[in-house]
């Protein structure tokens, strides 16, 4: 390659030559060599003296990654609590028992005094006729029978004077008493307030801690209906509680003083009567107390009581 370019060169250089204007074309001869044949070297590197270097083969290293088996993470098995319930068992809620209030009709279910002072009101008209005085309490027959009744209890909280009062007239018209009441008639008689168809009032001496039943009733056949009765309790050491009662139940043959006033006189002024103790003394002491005492009793027994309940005191008071 490099004498074939000499080659073109020469011929340029030459054809430059004759190209020029008024200079002599002067032949020269063509020196350059035939390069027509030439064949064109081939240019093989030189390799003498150089080792021939085979390059490393690098095989990389197979690297086989780590087989990582994941954990075989097992949850616990959590069991859940068994929660047991507590059995409740419900508290047996006994209904209440409810007890009818007492109703009075008869001696095993009578109504009670609670308190004083006590007010009943009631139409005995309602009532069966359970009880009658059976021919006692010397009321000239069996007061009682044919009208309806209605049973009281009272226990005497003090000793001394107690008073039932009915204030209007008409319907039951008499209270009696006994200690005991399981028949169809009173177990006895205690006392009795007479015929109250009118009204009026009964006074009566009660024992500490003494129970008497009382019996609303009628006097005749038929005596019942609606009425209003109270309860009491009385000063028995009061003159005018004494005269009350003495002008009362001892009248007749049995008086004891002319009258209310009279009684009074000689009560608060005359004698100046001590009013003592019902508790204490309520027989054998010259006291207003036992006088009381004594003519609260006399309606039963006037021909011993109201001497007894006098001025005199018939040596019992």
């Amino acid at each position: 390659m490099r004498h074939a370019s000499r080659s073109l060169v020469a011929v340029a250089l030459l054809a430059s030559l004759t190209g020029c204007p008024g200079e002599d074309v002067v032949d020269v001869p063509d020196t350059s060599p035939d390069v027509s044949d030439a064949v064109s070297d081939t240019l093989e590197p030189d390799t003498s003296g150089v080792d021939s270097v085979t390059p490393d083969t690098v095989t990389p290293d197979t690297v086989t990654p780590d087989t990582v088996e994941p954990d075989t993470v097992t949850p616990d098995t959590v069991e859940p609590d068994t929660v047991t319930p507590d059995t409740v068992t419900p508290d047996t809620v006994e209904p209440d028992t409810v007890v009818p209030p007492p109703s009075g009709e008869t001696c095993a279910d009578p109504l009670v005094v609670d308190a004083l002072p006590y007010t009943l009101t009631v139409d005995t008209s309602a009532f069966a006729d359970d009880l009658s005085t059976g021919g006692a309490c010397g009321l000239g027959g069996d007061r009682g029978a044919g009208s309806g009744d209605v049973v009281i209890a009272f226990t005497a909280p003090t000793t001394g004077l107690y008073r039932w009062t009915k204030p209007d007239p008409g319907g039951p018209a008499l209270i009696t008493t006994a200690a005991a009441c399981d028949g169809p008639a009173l177990d006895g008689c205690d006392g009795a307030s007479g015929d109250l168809w009118a009204g009026g009032a009964w006074t009566l001496w009660r024992t500490a801690g003494e129970t008497m039943f009382y019996a609303i009733d009628g006097w005749f056949p038929g005596d019942h209906g609606p009425t209003t009765l109270t309860l009491e309790a009385v000063d028995a050491t009061a003159c005018t509680t004494y005269c009350g009662l003495v002008t009362t139940a001892c009248t007749g043959a049995a008086a004891q003083y002319t009258s209310y006033t009279h009684c009074l006189d000689y009560c608060e002024t005359w004698a100046a009567l001590p009013p003592g103790d019902p508790a204490a003394d309520p027989t054998g002491a010259n006291t207003v107390a036992c006088r009381a005492h004594e003519a609260a009793l006399a309606p039963a027994d006037p021909a011993t009581r109201c001497p007894a309940a006098g001025p005199t005191g018939a040596g019992t008071c």
